[in-house]
């Protein structure tokens, strides 16, 4: 097997212009690289949202599958499972309502602490109050952070501004959003 060095052009420049041929050519593929490496910074901007979603929410050894809804900061749960199928409990930031079937009575907030519509009103308030962008990304969306009176939360929101789950660390109670 020969190789023609006549072939290749490169191997006529001498010593000199091959330097000169280098220090050209190397800022042009490095100026290339950076134009075509895809790379770029992500900046998002996280939205806390009103929502009606459907959730698994668990509490301790109680499992209650329910629909949540949070509309103009008032958050209203409705069981569709277990013996509480039905019952729907609201909270506006003031007063506790629970309505089943016909019945319907109020109570205040502080008499029910650990009610799950004053858990997830309280988080949402927190957030909102507390300024969201100490939000992290994830993998699929967000991370957020915050602490009410029952202990400290994570609320997991996917991209596209849904929730995933909300879950308090210190009480486990668990929600977690399909």
């Amino acid at each position: 097997l020969m190789i023609c060095l006549n072939c290749f052009p490169l191997f006529y420049l001498n010593l000199n212009e091959w330097n000169g041929f280098l220090k050209e050519i190397i800022p042009l593929l490095v100026l290339f690289a950076a134009l075509f490496s895809g790379c770029s910074i992500q900046n998002y901007t996280p939205e806390l949202v009103d929502f009606n979603q459907n959730s698994a929410y668990t509490s301790g050894d109680f499992f209650c599958s329910c629909n949540i809804t949070l509309d103009e900061n008032v958050v209203t749960i409705t069981a569709t499972s277990t013996n509480a199928k039905g019952l729907t409990v609201s909270y506006n930031g003031s007063e506790v309502k629970y309505l089943y079937g016909d019945m319907s009575y109020v109570i205040p907030p502080e008499k029910s602490t650990a009610n799950p519509a004053v858990i997830i009103y309280d988080a949402f308030q927190e957030l909102k109050t507390n300024d969201a962008n100490n939000a992290s990304k994830t993998e699929d969306g967000f991370e957020y952070r915050g602490t009410t009176s029952i202990g400290d939360f994570v609320l997991l929101q996917y991209d596209d501004n849904t929730y995933k789950s909300l879950y308090f660390t210190d009480a486990d109670i668990k929600f977690e959003f399909y």
